[in-house]
């Protein structure tokens, strides 16, 4: 079964904003009556849900990931001084606009104005960031080169013509890490304090992440479990659609998209109807349990519950509040953390490592594993070439021996290798460089056309289907 239960931003967000911030509930404040205008063990029979395999994940926070926290702080605070004096170099933060053409026509989906990178980090076309180094603001230029597929999803692989126009070059000051400036601007006293704090908030935020995907795993696992009847409630079904076209129509509108568009482009035929009775069958199960172990909220305690957030999240009133989530998604949102947290503490539990965790759930942390392995092999590489001094220093008695051969060989080799670079010298001479051309164009007649891009962040569009 696909996981739809993230697919929302409604249900994401909104899950996460109201997760754990209900406030010590007594036995009163709960019923077994929703008030929904149906009863969600009509339409579900539910599988076992008590006593599920769940993880308590132990949470590990490495000094390379505080000073990673650190240094992103820092940028906060940074300093960005226009460069006129000199051409870009590495490390410069150079603002440009470009456009493309492929075989005399523009390429609509890549064009962008004020586009901004850092030189050398590798967040742009390699070809292009190294034809602009040496380059001053007002400069234009091309580059041929193929089109990559995060600049353009209608002519990746091609051979496009990129105009460049560079805005502007700065270079970026960071301030100086100390007592002082921790005092200034934090609410630490010192260095020390400052990063025990932003440890602390790093355990905190990834032990929230942790528990959530435990949660909502629990969910997916009833659900599986579970059978339900054909026909499910309308009134549900067509809440589920509007709250998942209002987050489509809400996230397109930043990708300069319409929400059929944005659907289109994230779904298969087919796919966004079957998300949107994943979320039903998964509402009926949270309906479902909270029936049966009377896990709703009474009316005053959801009055509260609506208050409490209110006031957390610095709403002037609760009004406001529904206003912007609705009753109806707020009554789910407080279910499914009473239902979620039942399952929890019915459940056998097993302390696990982040790293056992992430292998088991490929798809949620594919970036961590990754870094993982990244990791392990700079460790590997490191036993390696300790192996490989000991080795070397067993051998050097042999190689000694061999030297006044091994010189010989190694003069001979010199000669036949001088005469293969003279060769080759001679020959680089007569080519041309066939992967990069860069010319200077009558900068009347550059392309300077471009418009707003749908956007190369797209890839981070919560939806997930799959």
């Amino acid at each position: 079964m696909k996981k739809y239960l993230g697919v929302l931003l409604t249900m994401t967000m909104v899950a996460g904003l109201f997760t754990g911030c209900g406030g010590k509930k007594t036995q009163g404040d709960y019923t077994n009556k929703s008030g929904l205008g149906f009863k969600a063990l009509d339409y579900v029979t539910l599988g076992e849900y008590k006593g599920l395999d769940a993880y308590n994940v132990k949470v590990e926070v490495t000094d390379k990931e505080v000073d990673e926290e650190v240094e992103s702080s820092l940028n906060d605070y940074a300093e960005y001084n226009d460069i006129t004096d000199r051409g870009a170099k590495e490390g410069d933060y150079i603002d440009f606009d470009y456009s493309t053409t492929v075989k005399g026509k523009a390429v609509e989906d890549c064009a962008y104005q004020d586009y901004e990178i850092q030189l050398g980090n590798g967040e742009f076309n390699e070809e292009i960031e190294e034809a602009m180094l040496g380059r001053k603001p007002g400069d234009i230029f091309t580059v041929n080169t193929e089109i990559p597929e995060d600049l353009s999803e209608t002519h990746a692989g091609e051979l496009g013509i990129f105009t460049i126009t560079v805005n502007k070059l700065q270079t970026e000051k960071l301030p100086v890490l100390n007592d002082k400036f921790v005092k200034e601007n934090t609410d630490y006293q010192n260095v020390a304090e400052y990063r025990e704090g932003i440890k602390k908030d790093l355990i905190d935020s990834k032990s929230e992440e942790y528990d959530t995907n435990v949660h909502d795993q629990l969910v997916y696992d009833v659900q599986d479990n579970s059978e339900f009847k054909k026909d499910k409630p309308k009134e549900l079904k067509e809440a589920c659609e509007k709250a998942m076209r209002d987050d489509a129509e809400y996230q397109a509108e930043m990708f300069g998209m319409t929400a059929d568009e944005l659907i289109a482009e994230f779904y298969d035929d087919g796919e966004f109807e079957e998300a949107i009775d994943e979320e039903v069958e998964t509402r009926l199960i949270i309906y479902a349990i909270a029936e049966t172990e009377s896990l709703f909220y009474t009316k005053s305690a959801l009055k509260k519950y609506k208050e409490d957030m209110a006031k957390d999240y610095e709403y002037d009133s609760v009004d406001e509040l529904v206003a912007d989530y609705g009753e109806d998604q707020i009554f789910y949102d407080a279910t499914y953390e009473n239902v979620t947290e039942f399952l929890f503490n019915n459940a056998n539990k097993k302390d696990i490592s982040e790293e056992e965790y992430m292998k088991l759930n490929p798809d949620l942390y594919e970036d961590e594993a990754d870094d993982d392995d990244e990791d392990a092999k700079e460790v590997s590489n490191d036993g390696e070439e300790q192996d490989d001094n000991d080795d070397n220093a067993a051998k050097e008695a042999v190689k000694e021996a061999e030297k006044e051969e091994a010189e010989i060989e190694a003069e001979d080799k010199d000669e036949v290798l001088k005469e293969e670079q003279i060769d080759e010298s001679e020959d680089d001479d007569s080519d041309e460089d066939l992967e990069i051309e860069v010319e200077e164009p009558d900068k009347g007649k550059a392309n300077s056309s471009s418009k707003d891009k749908k956007t190369t962040e797209k890839d981070n569009v919560l939806f997930d289907v799959g």
